[in-house]
Formats: structure tokens, sequence, C-alpha cells
């Protein structure tokens, strides 16, 4: 049987539900109320992600779904389409948040408690098993789609909005975001295939499909040996894109850009976690200063004596990740073997993760100094 928590709360939603059927807004102001009405569909994209108790509390003080069918606000467009992408978009996230929701409630039952397994992060692909005692809120749950109505409503903000979507589309020219900042640039298609042409070129050299099949039958045999198989999904292959450095010096005269590969194969998972646990001891053993986040910079800041006396030195590194070769990195690995175990197959797997592929045009290309 599930625990008492899982009862309680059960009880709690059922508290929202009826909240939710009372049919008084609690709100008067009527943009306050297009406001909450909205807020349901954040609320419940953020509970899909996991965190799925702290995510009701506004849904109690925001927002009560009235008994007659609610009204939710479409603003940019009240065709067909939109409304049926709406929807599906809605009833998926319902039906993510009830998948996070019940593996919650079997993990509280101290006999199912889940295998103590290296997962390294990969979740499960196995469908959760319904727990009884939430039947009847997944139920009420899903039954608010049916009572989802679309209503036309515009403001002279949507108004340009909606002006702006129209003239970006219409543009011939496409829209490049910048590196560290939110700005975007309107590049022509032949400017554009000439920075990321370049930026290819100058890192990359074609390959052939072959490459991405060895890949990924290694892959596949690292999972297996794992026991992650069923979790670790295979590589997609996805288009290379570029970023603008507009923070450079003479960036319109001449502007350079940071190319981004997305096809980043799944065992990098892996080798992350190994390479963690290799860092950790290794800043245990040799009492080096490695700052991880902003807290360890003010905390060595903090330590420095005679700070008066002291100077900062500013430099930029070019091409930080392009410029670690495999020799660089066996040497890496080799000055941490002295301090703690690297076994073989960490060794493999850490080696075979650098062995990734960039697709352009749905053509494959290698790093110009990795031997596959």
């Amino acid at each position: 049987m599930v625990l008492e928590r899982t009862l309680a709360a059960t009880a709690k939603y059922q508290a929202v539900l009826d909240l939710f059927s009372s049919g008084k807004p609690v709100f008067d102001n009527a943009v306050a109320r297009s406001s909450a009405r909205a807020m349901i569909l954040t609320n419940i994209f953020k509970m899909s992600r996991g965190s799925w108790g702290q995510w009701w509390l506004p849904f109690t003080k925001l927002f009560r779904i009235p008994a007659t069918p609610c009204l939710i606000s479409c603003y940019e467009s009240t065709n067909g389409y939109r409304k049926v992408a709406a929807f599906h978009w809605f009833v998926e996230m319902i039906e993510i948040f009830v998948k996070n929701l019940r593996w919650k409630a079997f993990f509280l039952n101290p006999d199912k408690k889940p295998a103590n397994k290296e997962t390294y992060g990969f979740k499960s692909t196995n469908s959760p098993p319904q727990v009884p005692e939430l039947k009847q809120f997944e139920n009420d749950l899903i039954s608010i789609t049916s009572n989802l109505r679309f209503k036309k409503q515009s403001d002279d903000f949507q108004r340009n909005l909606q002006k702006d979507i129209n003239r970006i589309r219409s543009d011939k020219r496409i829209y490049v975001p910048a590196d560290k900042t939110n700005n975007h640039y309107r590049v022509t298609p032949d400017q554009f295939n000439t920075l990321i042409k370049k930026s290819i070129q100058k890192e990359y050299k074609k390959t052939n499909e072959t490459k991405m099949e060895e890949i990924s039958r290694e892959d596949r045999k690292i999972t297996e040996q794992l026991d992650i198989s069923d979790r670790v999904p295979v590589t997609a292959k996805k288009e290379a894109f570029i970023t603008l450095k507009d923070h450079k010096p003479n960036f319109r005269n001449n502007p350079t850009c940071r190319l981004i590969n997305p096809c980043k194969s799944e065992i990098g998972k892996i080798s992350k976690k190994i390479l963690d646990d290799i860092n950790n001891t290794l800043r245990e053993a040799t009492l080096f200063n490695q700052w991880r986040n902003t807290k360890d910079v003010i905390n060595w800041f903090d330590n420095i004596k005679n700070k008066i006396s002291c100077s900062f030195l500013s430099f930029d590194i070019c091409e930080f990740y392009p410029s670690i070769t495999e020799d660089l990195l066996e040497k890496a690995l080799n000055f941490a073997a002295k301090h703690t175990t690297i076994t073989p197959k960490d060794m493999h797997i850490i080696q075979h993760t650098k062995q990734t592929l960039l697709y352009y045009k749905n053509d494959p290309w290698c790093k110009k100094n990795l031997v596959l």
C-alpha cells in the first residue's frame, strides 16, 4: 500500500480541484484574470519538468477553473491549426505531469525502492504503474481538457507583435543570434553560408556515413556493458549552426562566430560523470584550486592577503575546446592516473566520446586532428 504521504498529497490535490470547480474567479480585474488563465499552461509545463509538488500553490492562489467551459486566451491566432496545436500541447503536458506524479508516488512506498544501479542520469523509458489513490485526481485533471475554449483577444502590444512576426517570416534574410548577448543580426543566405563554412572548414573535414555507423555501434556496445542500453537514445543527426561574437573588436568589419555542434553522442553524459569523479579525487589529492562556480572564485578572492599589492590579469582564450587534441587529453588522463584509479573501460569511454561528427546540409564532417 502506498504511504500516507501519498494519501495526504492526494487530499491536497482534491482540495485544489474543489477550488477549481467553485466557478468564482480569484481576481475581479480582467487583466489579472487573463494572466491567471495563462498561468495554467505555464504551470503545467513547469510541473512536467519534475518539480510536481511546488507548482500547485500558484494554482490555488491565481486561478480557479469555472464550472462552465473556461476561456483560454489564444493571442497569436485563432485559426484551426493553432487551436489544435495548443490543445495537443496542453494534453501532452498533462500526460508528462501525471507520469512524473506516478513515479513520485510509486517510490514513496518503502517496498518499491529503485534499483541500486548507476544510470548516469539517463531516465527510464518504462511507464510508471497506476496508483489507485491518484486515479480520481488524474481523471479530474484530464477532464480539464474537455473544457478548453479559445477566444480571440488582442491589444496594441499583441498587434505590434504580430506585425513583427509577419515581417520576420517574410524576410528572406537569416536571423543569427549573438554569442553572449540577446542581440540578433540579419544576414543574407550567402553571408551565412560563408560564415558557417569558414568555421566548419577551419576545424573539420568531410567524411562519410560509415563513420557515424561505427560510432553508433560502439555507443551501443558501451551502453550494453553498463546495462543502460534501454535508457540511452541513439545520437540524433542535428545540423550545426553559429552564433555571432559581437563582443569582439572590429565586429562590424570582420565578424567572427562560434560554431555550435548539437550532434553530440549521449555517451558524453557517461564520460562527464567519470571525469567529475576523477576531478573530485584530484582536488582532494593535489589541493589544486579549481574554480567550478562563482562561490569558489569569491572564496578564493576573500582569502587573498594584501589585495592592495595584487593585480588582475585580463586575457582571452581563443579556440579553447578545439585546442584539446587527442594527445593532450591522453597526457591529462595519464597525469590523473597517478593520483586516482582510471580503469581501461573508463579510459575507452572518455576517448570514444571525443569521436563526434558534425552535420551541415546533411553532410557529415569529422575533426581534422582526430583519427577515427
